[in-house]
Parts: C-alpha cells; structure tokens; sequence
C-alpha cells in the first residue's frame, strides 16, 4: 500500500460513513416528523383546550415552538404527512424501538466527545468504570451535556 491508495482508502471510508449518517439523520427527522403531525392530529380531535385555539392551533403552536425550526407552513406540513400515510403507524413504531440504546453495540451509544475522554485513561478499570457511567447517564434521560459535563467532573474530581 503507497500513500496514494491510503488516502484513497481514507476518502472512501469517510464518504460512506457520511453517507450513512446522512441517511440515518433522514430516517430519525421523517419518523420525527410523522409523529409531530400525529401527535396534532390527534390534539385536534382530543385536546382538552383544543376548542380556545380552534383554527389557530398550528399558528399557536409556530409561535410557541419559535426558533425551533417549527414553523407554521412546516407544522402543517407534518399533520398532512401523517393524513396522508396514517399506516406508517408500525414502521414508525418499529424504527423507534430499533433504535433505542439498549442492546446496540458501544459505538452506537457513545459519542465522539465520550471517546475523547476516554482516551485520556490509561487504566481498563478505569476504562470501564467511565463507559458505565455515560451508560447509566444516557439510561436515566439525562441530557447529553448534563451526560458530558458529569463525566468530565467525575474524572477531574478523581484524578486529583
């Protein structure tokens, strides 16, 4: 192998991994999606305080979701993907539950920034002691700052 066909090799396994982060983004903002138009969906014909909002429930909702990339058109959007392919109900649901943390392999679950961190230890125990820790975090539905900050504290506290 010359230094050509590493950089090669370098490039092509970058733009699959991409690629597949790309389509796993997709997958995860779709499924997002069709449970947002769901979810108001099923507001509009449930919601104790639907009959305040009437037809202003999307506009409230844009207002109230501002700055999260919620507008009004994309909200509308998302109730009419859900009319439109209300049978998606199953693969959503089998998606979801494919995707959850338990049972993935370690390099589903952790993140880049867990990794950094771990590199810095040189001890397995110890090693092991942390990818518990980021485990029982992310189990408990902490926040993946919270999850980053506790570690970071944790091994500063114990490596003093």
């Amino acid at each position: 192998m010359n230094i050509n066909s590493l950089a090669n090799d370098i490039q092509a396994l970058s733009n699959s991994l991409q690629e597949n982060a790309t389509r796993a983004i997709n997958q995860h903002v779709t499924a997002r999606n069709w449970l947002i138009g769901y979810r108001i969906f099923h507001y509009e014909q449930h919601g104790e305080d639907r009959a305040a909002y009437g037809e202003k429930i999307l506009e409230t909702l844009a207002e109230r979701l501002r700055g999260e990339g919620f507008s009004y058109r994309n909200l509308n959007l998302y109730r009419q993907f859900y009319l439109t392919f209300p049978e998606l109900l199953g693969e959503v649901k089998s998606f979801l539950l494919a995707n959850l943390p338990i049972g993935q392999p370690l390099v589903a679950q952790l993140t880049w920034s867990h990794y950094t961190i771990l590199l810095s230890l040189k001890d397995i125990n110890e090693i092991n002691y942390y990818i518990n820790q980021i485990l029982i975090i992310k189990l408990s539905g902490e926040s993946k700052n919270a999850d980053y900050n506790n570690l970071c504290c944790e091994k500063n506290k114990n490596s003093t």
